[in-house]
Parts: structure tokens; C-alpha cells; sequence
């Protein structure tokens, strides 16, 4: 089909055009979606029922954790860091590491429920877990 004298572009030109870019759209998106598929594999979530036992004495200075290590050691990581803390109240900031540091990493952060006493404080609770 060819134009018109005043330089319009015809029905089917128009449709060719829009086809184009959709194509084009369209195959994009599918490789992005491709590549960050692929970057996802291996990742492991952390498991938060592992902080259950988490708890801090009244003075605030001693903290036990039992389940991190077993954490570690079940899903096959390289290493694992803790960092729990309660802002505002008087509780010391306290760090758990096990295993070794690797480069590949991956982090989340949370507030968690805390016994403290006979009562329940929000604690931030940042963990990094190393993958081999």
C-alpha cells in the first residue's frame, strides 16, 4: 500500500508497526525474565521458627540461640552471622557467628517478637547467611 498525498501512513502500515514493537517488547521481556530466573537458583530462605528459642536474660547481657548452628549445618551454608538489637531499651546489641565468611551472601532483616522477662520486646534481627 503506498501513502497517501498528505503523508498519512495506511491501516495496514500502522498494524505492521505496532506488531513490530510488540514482538519486540515481548521477546525483551522474556529474556529478563530468563536471566533473573537464573540468578535465583541456589538461594536459601531463612527459616525464622530457627529463632523460636530466642531469648534474653533481665539484666539484658546473656542471650541464648540454639538453632542457628543446626540451621547451618541442615541447609549446607559456609557460615552464618546474627545480629540481634532492641533500640531504646536496655538490652546490649549481640552478635552470633558460626562457620566461615564467603563473598556470596545473602540478608534479611526483621522485627521479631523477643522474650525478655516475662514480656515480649520488638527486636531487630538481621541475618546473614554465607553460601558456599
Amino acid at each position: 500500500m503506498r501513502m497517501d498525498n498528505r503523508g498519512d501512513a495506511g491501516f495496514f502500515e500502522a498494524m505492521a508497526g505496532t506488531m513490530a514493537v510488540c514482538l519486540v517488547m515481548t521477546s525483551f521481556l522474556a529474556f529478563m525474565a530468563t536471566e533473573v530466573s537464573n540468578t535465583g537458583q541456589g538461594s536459601v530462605e531463612f527459616d525464622w521458627t530457627v529463632m523460636a528459642g530466642l531469648t534474653v536474660s533481665e539484666s539484658g547481657s546473656e542471650w541464648s540461640d540454639d538453632g542457628t548452628e543446626y540451621f547451618v549445618e541442615a541447609n549446607r551454608l559456609s557460615g552464618a552471622k546474627v545480629v540481634c538489637s532492641s533500640p531504646g531499651l536496655p538490652i546490649e546489641e549481640r552478635t552470633w557467628t558460626c562457620g566461615e565468611e564467603t563473598p556470596t551472601t545473602s540478608m534479611v532483616k526483621k522485627v521479631y517478637s523477643l522474650g525478655y522477662g516475662e514480656q515480649s520486646v520488638p527486636t531487630v534481627v538481621e541475618v546473614v547467611l554465607y553460601r558456599r
